[in-house]
Parts: structure tokens; C-alpha cells; sequence
């Protein structure tokens, strides 16, 4: 078993932008009439490429990908095989990017109640 990523051209009704958006899927290598095949096994989330460093779109990732191997009922070793290799890419949320995350919040509401006075 293992991570496949995927990167697909976001658009905006129909015309492409030049971002991507990343798709991590668990595929398993089988054999089919003497063949090697891969299947996909789980889908575990995707990510925008340019957002992989916000706080906010690593917890949305992270809390997908968690759930989605949490259905799996893998192995503890497999598991933190598989969360390792999507480490790779996604970074998992730690105490630095959520108080970054958090000032920056603040930051914006402050602005926001400045505007509105």
C-alpha cells in the first residue's frame, strides 16, 4: 500500500487559473490475470497546492485524511506509515502555525471593527 498524489488544474467557471489543488488517495498494487494493477482503496483528502501553509487548510486536510484512515482499520505500523508519507506534503497543524493562524485572525478582526466605525 501506499500515498498516490494526484495534482488537478482548479478553474473558475471553466477557465483554468494556474492553481492546483492536491489529492492524496491509498492505492494497493494487485495483481489481475498475471498483471500488476493498482487500486484505489480510500481517498484521503486534498489540499489546494497554495494553501499547504495555512493552519486552517492542514486541519481540514489532516481531519479527513484521519477519518477516512480511521475507516480502514489498518495495522498502528501501516497507519503511521501512511501519515508519515502525507507528512511529506502537508505538513500536520502544529502550536506555531496555530497561533500564527490565530494572531493573523485577530488581526483581521481588529481591521474589520476599525473599518466598520
Amino acid at each position: 500500500m501506499y500515498v498516490r498524489w494526484t495534482k488537478r488544474e482548479r478553474s473558475l467557471r471553466g477557465e483554468p487559473n494556474g492553481k492546483y489543488a492536491l489529492s492524496a488517495k491509498l492505492v494497493e498494487c494487485v495483481r489481475v490475470d498475471g498483471k500488476p494493477r493498482q487500486r484505489i482503496l480510500c481517498y484521503l483528502g486534498t489540499i489546494r497546492e497554495e494553501m499547504r501553509a495555512s493552519h486552517y487548510h492542514m486541519v481540514d486536510f489532516w481531519t479527513a485524511a484521519s477519518a477516512n484512515l480511521a475507516k480502514l482499520d489498518l495495522k498502528k505500523k501501516l497507519q503511521s506509515k501512511i501519515e508519515k508519507d502525507l507528512e511529506q506534503v502537508v505538513a500536520r497543524p502544529g502550536k506555531r502555525s496555530r497561533a500564527r493562524a490565530n494572531a493573523l485572525l485577530r488581526e483581521i478582526t481588529r481591521n474589520l471593527s476599525g473599518a466598520n466605525r
